[in-house]
């Protein structure tokens, strides 16, 4: 995508035509599940959304006006809110001005994400893309390879689905307190596992999501680590592991 429609995009059918190339051309290198005997259904469907989605991007950037001006570059941020640095991917930044497209395959939960508050990822994307404290914040947006769909909170993007629900400024403001939180109680030497089950057998909270008190809120089954036994997520009901 990145060598596709970095700078000024290709028209949505040159688009379409120089992704499924590069496809292609770079898949055996990159994907080479994809390319393995008995794997012609995955590869053309890969290969069909990956045209697809090209061809939507290049349509949505065209029509509003916007170019890809850096695609997957490193950005950092320092605060003392966290200790330390922040460090982030993000997978295109287009503008005038700057916003955030976040490339997904699937659209699993990323919808409920952005109507809850719990898009973390966009919201610190977006942190990063601010370049001073009281600068606005930049739109972000996830588009859906699998579907050509673009999910956001932001009417700034043509052709979107506008997922009405809390802004990155308030889901960043969510996450910083709850930092705060474990970071005081790391202090006074208590480490936390919220996967452990509580006394009636439950795990809290069973689906990320904002607490009453505007307090970032994330489930612990992750299941993208083998550490279940530090997060408690191995001694759950289920007996699964992570």
């Amino acid at each position: 995508m990145s060598r596709v429609l970095l700078g000024r995009p290709p028209a949505p059918e040159e688009a379409r035509r120089k992704a499924q190339a590069l496809f292609d051309e770079e898949g055996p290198r990159l994907a080479a599940p994809l390319f393995l005997p008995g794997a012609d259904d995955p590869r053309g469907e890969a290969r069909h959304a990956i045209g697809l989605s090209a061809q939507a991007l290049a349509q949505v950037l065209g029509d509003g006006g916007l170019v890809v001006v850096a695609a997957e570059e490193n950005l950092e941020a320092v605060s003392g809110t966290w200790r330390g640095k922040l460090h982030g991917r993000p997978d295109l930044i287009v503008g005038p001005p700057p916003a955030i497209i976040d490339l997904k395959w699937g659209a699993w939960r990323r919808r409920q994400s952005l109507e809850n508050g719990t898009a973390l990822q966009l919201a610190a994307y977006a942190v990063l893309l601010r370049d001073r404290p009281r600068a606005p914040w930049p739109d972000v947006a996830y588009f859906i390879l699998r579907t050509q769909q673009l999910l956001t909170a932001s009417a700034r993007f043509p052709n979107a689905e506008i997922v009405k629900g809390r802004s990155m400024e308030q889901t960043w403001k969510s996450f910083e307190a709850k930092y705060e939180e474990i970071r005081r109680a790391l202090d006074l030497g208590e480490l936390l596992a919220p996967g452990n089950p509580d006394e009636a057998g439950e795990i809290y909270p069973e689906e990320d999501d904002l607490d009453l008190e505007g307090r970032l809120q994330l489930a612990p089954p992750c299941h993208f680590c083998e550490l279940g036994a530090l997060c408690g997520r191995a001694f759950g009901g289920d007996g699964g592991s992570a």
